[in-house]
């Protein structure tokens, strides 16, 4: 056993390394239920104890030797009922060979109904070369380790090898054999020939202490499990064709929880299985490798952790394709996985603080009845290339409005099969989500990202459809970077908090293309009619929709910016289309409106269009213009300098601007398709209305009634020369929340 300490002693510390990188990465609190968790690369994927330990702690040179004496070994002929050897290290009787010393025996020919028993001292290691055999047991194992240090079975050169169990087990002493080859032992299995076995009852082989493979090709037949080892499966390459009835290689150990891991350097598997594809109660490693796994359960599955630097691995699953209980962590590779839950799930069942998934490279196509990628805790992507759908996909989202403004969701006209309680999101973490790099190509039937606490993008390409929200946080949406295209859904982004400092977005949405509320989404398919609604509280004073940075399109059917609270703009671009209908405004606030910086264009109906408020510093005009879809909208200085310029995407009557260049007393022409009118900005804030405001009240109509003050609109009627007073509009608008503003001056 000694031989085995480091490498344990190596895995225990990638558990532990694992555990503590929960503790002591970098860390920003959004809140203290979920803080925010960035995991540094070095943390996740240590060479010396990954790599480098496939060929230096997890195999001995002894498990790759293959080579073998044939004048100082000792032969065995198997012969039908009965068996031949020269050497007194041998005995036999009738069909039971027995080896009871070490050393290295050829053995060829047929048993019809025997068996070989290594029985040898505790210290001794014996190599069996199975140089062209056929052994059935029809009670028992062809091949039974009773006693050794370790034993090496090599299949010889250019042979093909079989073993076989008749379908029972008859008690022979205390141990419960159960399967072709039992040992109770190390056992290592190498060669360059080919072994298959078949086992009609019971597991193909089996090693109560360490299962090492290095070399071989295998084909394995079997009731229970393909491969099993107690204490650990090492493969380090061969060719595997496995169908079991249980899991096709397993490990598991109940007495000692450190052991029970499985470590794959390399090799080719094709997998079969009722149970799970892969299984370990602890840790499963994989440094390289092709597999082919359809399972009945979960593809490859961990307990504890399931680390794959680099592998092939095609995976079809009637539940999780790749799974573990405390993380997944995968460096690169290539995954193609069609799972009827999650195709990556992270969760332990018994401690919810744990069970998260981190990706710094690779490339995954998955088709998933759940979710793409799903972690209990923390989800973080650095790199990588996705090509996620989730159940029918985004199928098509509609919304209608009822003559009396009310809203109604009619669902999905196509493509959603889904119950109300499933979750079928792109990306998922319980905690957070954190993304720097990688392309996404997602079409979700749930939320394109989702967290129930913070999103965080600072780099990536999205391309994104879904049924539900493109990008959803319970807590903080926060993007930095990246390049985002949410070609459809219900909402594009959503958080109680949407802060926005860099990238470029272009979004398409049925009901508001950037919302801001409080509270949670209880399953990403709650609200109307049982789809696409969040939980959220209405008028939450913590809501927030801040722009500081970044390139944004939107066309929203519903508002296109939204906030419960506040919305701040202070640089950036943000261009919006939508909505057509009165009920909803191209820009909505709930508590105030603010604009220091950046440029704005916002087009779609008037009925319910805001103006900016008092503390905004940066001017911003509000003008009634009706136009078509497809209307390039221009605003010209004085010189006929361009200050900015938007082709817009859907039908409006009104259109706000907002850029740096505005200036008090200055005069300006908008072009909106064939039309254009010229504004006198005499006051900062320059709101052109007859009878807007509504529901939120008088923004319009008195420039934003901060708490229904008055305010001029800062415009000069051109026929009348004077300014219209707006302090019944704007007190009745921003007290009363439910009359418009003031009539304002007739446009040119």
């Amino acid at each position: 056993m000694n031989h085995r300490i480091k490498r344990i002693l190596s895995l225990i510390s990638v558990a532990a390394l694992f555990t503590a990188c929960l503790s002591g990465c970098s860390s920003s609190a959004s809140s203290t239920d979920n803080p925010i968790v960035t995991i540094d690369s070095s943390e996740m994927f240590v060479e010396a104890e990954l790599s480098s330990t496939g060929t230096s702690e997890m195999f001995t040179d002894r498990d790759y030797e293959i080579g073998y004496d044939e004048d100082s070994s000792i032969a065995i002929t198997l012969s039908g009922s009965s068996a031949e050897c020269s050497s007194s290290l041998v005995t036999i009787s009738g069909s039971t060979v027995t080896i009871t010393d070490e050393g290295t025996y050829i053995v060829s020919g047929t048993l019809d109904d025997g068996m070989i028993i290594v029985d040898a001292d505790s210290k001794d290691d014996v190599q069996i070369v199975l140089n062209g055999v056929s052994i059935t047991s029809k009670t028992s194992a062809a091949i039974y380790v009773l006693n050794a240090d370790k034993v090496y079975i090599t299949t010889a050169s250019g042979t093909s090898n079989t073993l076989a169990n008749g379908g029972s087990y008859v008690a022979i002493d205390e141990n419960n054999i159960d399967a072709v080859i039992y040992s109770k032992d190390d056992l290592t299995l190498n060669g360059s020939g080919t072994l298959t076995i078949t086992a009609n009852a019971g597991h193909g082989i089996v090693s109560k202490d360490d299962l090492v493979i290095t070399s071989g090709t295998y084909n394995i037949t079997a009731a229970n499990h393909g491969l099993s080892g107690k204490d650990c499966v090492n493969i380090a390459g061969g060719t595997f064709t496995i169908s079991s009835g249980k899991d096709g290689i397993h490990s598991e150990n109940t007495d000692d929880t450190s052991l029970g891991y499985i470590y794959i350097a390399g090799g080719t598997f094709d997998i079969t299985a009722s149970d799970d594809g892969i299984s370990a109660s602890n840790n499963i490693t994989i440094n390289d490798g092709d597999f082919t796994i359809d399972s009945v359960d979960e593809g490859i599955k961990a307990d504890v952790t399931l680390v794959i630097t680099d592998a092939t691995i095609g995976i079809t699953s009637d539940s999780h394709g790749l799974s573990a209980g405390e993380s997944v962590r995968i460096a690169k590779g290539n995954y193609t996985i069609t799972s009827t839950k999650d195709g990556i799930h992270a969760e332990d069942s018994t401690d919810s603080s744990i069970g998260f998934v981190y990706i710094s490279g690779g490339n995954f196509t998955i088709n998933a009845d759940g979710d793409g990628i799903s972690a209990a805790t923390y989800l973080q992507i650095e790199d990588g290339d996705f090509d996620i759908t989730t159940a029918d996909g985004a199928g098509e989202v509609s919304t209608s409005y009822t003559s009396g403004g009310a809203f109604s969701w009619d669902g999905w006209s196509s493509g959603s099969s889904s119950d109300d309680s499933s979750s079928t999101k792109g990306l998922k973490g319980g905690s957070s989500v954190t993304v720097s790099g990688g392309t996404f190509n997602i079409d979700s039937e749930d939320d394109g990202v989702h967290s129930n606490g913070d999103v965080t993008i600072s780099g990536g390409t999205f391309d994104i459809a879904t049924g539900d929200d493109g990008m959803h946080a319970d807590e903080e949406l926060n993007i930095s970077g990246g390049t985002i295209s949410i070609s459809q859904s219900y909402e594009g982004l959503e958080g109680e908090t949407v802060t926005i400092s860099g990238g470029n977005i272009d979004l398409v949405s049925s009901d508001d293309g950037i919302n801001a509320a409080g509270g949670g989404d209880s399953s990403g398919f709650g609200g109307f009619g049982g789809f696409g609604g969040d939980s959220f509280s209405s008028g939450s004073s913590s809501s927030s929709i801040t722009i500081s940075g970044g390139v944004i399109y939107v066309k929203a059917s519903g508002d296109g910016i939204d906030s419960n609270g506040t919305f701040t703009m202070s640089g950036g671009e943000l261009y919006v289309s939508g909505p057509t209908t009165s009920a909803d405004a191209p820009v909505d606030w709930e508590a105030s409106g603010t604009i220091t910086g950046g440029t704005l264009i916002a087009v779609g109906a008037s009925g319910m269009q805001e103006n900016f408020g008092s503390s905004s510093t940066q001017g911003s005009m509000l003008l009634l213009a009706s136009g078509s879809s497809g209307d390039t909208i221009t605003l010209k200085d004085s010189s006929g300098n361009v200050l900015v310029s938007y082709t817009c995407s859907s039908s409006y009557s009104c259109i706000l601007i907002s850029c740096p260049s505005l200036s008090t007393g200055s005069t300006y022409t908008v072009t909106y398709g064939s039309s254009s009118t010229e504004v006198t900005l005499s006051s900062l804030i320059y709101s052109e209305t007859t009878g807007m405001g509504g529901m939120t009240g008088g923004n319009i109509g008195g420039g934003k009634g901060d708490s229904g003050n008055s305010f001029d609109s800062g415009m000069t009627a051109p026929d009348t020369g004077t300014t219209p007073d707006r302090d019944m509009g704007g007190n009745m608008g921003g007290n009363q929340g439910g009359f418009g503003g003031g009539r304002g001056g007739a446009q040119t």
